[in-house]
């Protein structure tokens, strides 16, 4: 699943970076579109996937905040020059700012500032990635760890079991 969704992000990089932009052309402002809502939602799941791994169940209410935070400081809901100072300064470093703006900038073909979004989204993904492999392989290290540890501990009590019941003879009477 990892291998697909890397190769999905570095196709939908190289595409947005490289594709060349042709405001004649539609159908290519479709796929443009097309890619860029994809790049958005794999930027916006590593992040999820970043607070998950780092905080684990205690990431739901933090979420469930910055989702709160993102929807209205970004200019989806309200534009820009109605939000107090506070909502534009925390929504430019938020990633659902760069989605909707790079999102507007495909939309009305002003791909003047298109790479600063693609930039914002790109270094989500690749810090939040980053952070969430460390993490989630600390996790199974940690896992691992208990499991082999309650599993010696599992067989010293069986063996601990099985010895002394190996001693005991019939009705309490040990073997001669």
């Amino acid at each position: 699943y990892q291998r697909r969704v890397h190769g999905a992000f570095a196709l939908c990089i190289t595409i947005l970076w490289f594709g060349g932009y042709d405001p004649d052309s539609r159908a290519k402002d479709f796929f443009l579109l097309w890619l860029w809502v994809y790049f958005s939602a794999t930027a916006f799941s590593v992040v999820i996937i970043c607070l998950m791994a780092v905080l684990g169940a205690a990431a739901l209410p933090f979420l469930t905040l910055a989702l709160v935070l993102q929807i209205a400081s970004t200019g989806a809901v309200f534009t820009n020059e109605m939000q107090s100072l506070f909502y534009r300064g925390i929504g430019r470093i938020l990633p659902f700012y760069h989605a909707i703006q790079g999102n507007r900038r495909i939309l009305f073909e002003s791909y003047d500032n298109l790479f600063y979004n693609i930039l914002g989204l790109g270094l989500y993904c690749i810090i939040c990635g980053t952070l969430a492999l460390l993490f989630s392989k600390q996790a199974v290290r940690h896992r691992i760890n208990e499991k082999v540890a309650g599993g010696v501990t599992a067989a010293l009590d069986t063996h601990t079991h099985i010895t002394a019941a190996a001693g005991t003879g019939v009705a309490g009477v040990a073997p001669a």
